[in-house]
């Protein structure tokens, strides 16, 4: 069968019906507390859980305040087909929700999926819908059930189901939100001006242009090797781009170094504009799929 590259910005998700409750679900417990990652670039929450013998380490990671939640698993992992997507929901509650997902090995050697759909923030609403849903956030969570969820369901194959008993999920998205303000400042932004922003900076174009075939690292494809990059932009007060930072990468350095590289050179905007409306700095986030593909 032949393969083909394909390079996106951005994540796919998909609605679907309510998911029963599954006879054979594994039943995750934690096995450690909640610990928060303030890295440099990037906020971190993550907790250990365990099934029998099988542990798995459960994150959330934020990057900006413009940025959704992002969610990984890595540890002892069942096999997931690669044509599969994984189907999510929220315990006790909520729809369900498929997602494509980059499946790898850590540093560690330890199987990891990164699930490519990004959960909208508590303070997502409708007048800020368009913001955050530009910068591929496609799943909402809202504040009321945050007070009620006390789990996570993973369903990578049919009929597999990982219960994770997360206890109260508010907590975690508060902290979170502390970290990356504090990010932001670190960076050298002025929070009450990005939260106050009357417009982002917006691509002038489709971002899915900036990557193209001939940046999947050569080499690597003829491997088959896959790559996810979270990337950061800061731009300027003109709408150019005056620096690309990595927030989070998995399938190796080259990866990201191609990202940045093309982002650097073809990326184009028009600038924020603060409260006033007068043209400020502000700073873009979003994610860059390589993967081989069926054709």
């Amino acid at each position: 069968m032949l393969k083909r590259l394909a390079i996106a910005i951005g994540a796919i998700m998909a609605l679907t019906t309510p998911m029963a409750a599954q006879a054979k679900e594994k039943v995750y417990a934690p096995k450690s507390k909640w610990v928060v990652d303030y890295g440099v670039d990037r906020c971190t929450v993550g907790r250990e859980f365990a099934y029998e013998n099988q542990s798995v380490m459960l994150t959330f990671t934020r990057v900006g305040s413009s940025d959704g939640v992002r969610i990984a698993l890595i540890g002892d992992l069942p096999r997931i087909k690669v044509a599969n997507s994984i189907t999510m929901r929220f315990f006790p509650f909520g729809d369900s929700f498929e997602s494509d997902f980059f499946n790898g090995v850590s540093d560690d050697r330890k199987s990891v999926a990164i699930i490519l759909s990004t959960l909208a923030p508590f303070k997502f609403n409708e007048e800020n819908a368009d913001k955050f849903v530009s910068r591929g956030v496609n799943y909402r969570l809202k504040e009321e059930h945050l007070k009620a969820i006390n789990g996570l369901v993973i369903d990578p194959n049919p009929g597999s189901a990982m219960h994770f008993q997360t206890g109260p999920m508010g907590p975690l998205f508060n902290e979170l939100e502390k970290c990356t303000n504090s990010l932001a400042k670190y960076w050298g932004f002025d929070n009450e001006v990005l939260n106050s922003l009357s417009k982002n900076a917006e691509p002038i174009g489709s971002p899915a242009k900036w990557m193209r075939s001939t940046d999947y690292p050569s080499g690597f494809a003829m491997m088959g090797r896959m790559g996810v990059v979270d990337f950061r932009l800061t731009v300027d007060e003109t709408g150019a781009v005056t620096q690309c930072d990595i927030s989070n990468a998995m399938g190796g350095e080259r990866f990201s170094e191609n990202v940045c590289k093309g982002v650097m050179s073809r990326a184009r905007f028009t600038p924020a504009l603060d409260k006033d409306g007068k043209p400020t700095k502000d700073l873009y986030i979003n994610r860059v799929i390589f993967m081989m593909e069926n054709g």
